[in-house]
């Protein structure tokens, strides 16, 4: 049996203007074959996402030296070397992206406690499609939040 799998776009630039087209970011995951934590988000909170249409979501796998992609600077690397090249160290890594590859949101790295991982990513998708709609783009931070404030009692 075959796990299903997020899209893996040919071009970068066209999935990513695709989903601005459509008044969404484009959220990329960085994957690991093998890796249980990016199966739990692709199939707990991805897929389900893209097949009810609340996003637009691909997938490139950090190890993968062999397929090549067109990249949003008009190269073509391997998903391998396009990880390299955001700095993506770890996985799963979502980044959320506007038609020219430029990050909207906080990155979501790993899977930081799993019962709140619904809540971050909503949060970093409200603010990529602010600033899709504010028309600001570019390398944005938000304030990450404390998983003490989560778990402690007020």
């Amino acid at each position: 049996m075959t796990r299903p799998h997020l899209p893996t776009p040919a071009s970068l630039p066209q999935a990513g203007q695709s989903a601005v087209a459509q008044g969404q970011p484009l959220v990329l995951m960085v994957s690991l074959q093998g890796c249980t934590a990016c199966e739990w988000v692709r199939r707990a909170v991805l897929l389900p996402a893209v097949r009810a249409n609340e996003l637009q979501a691909a997938e490139i796998d950090m190890g993968d030296e062999r397929r090549i992609l067109l990249g949003f600077d008009g190269q073509r690397r391997t998903p391998r070397a396009l990880a390299k090249g955001w700095g993506v160290t770890r996985a799963p890594t979502l980044l959320f992206l506007d038609g020219q590859g430029r990050e909207l949101a906080e990155r979501l790295v790993g899977l930081p406690l799993i019962d709140f991982y619904q809540a971050y990513l909503d949060e970093r998708l409200q603010h990529a499609r602010q600033q899709l709609r504010q028309g600001r783009v570019g390398r944005l931070r938000l304030p990450r939040p404390s998983p003490f404030h989560l778990i402690m009692p007020t």
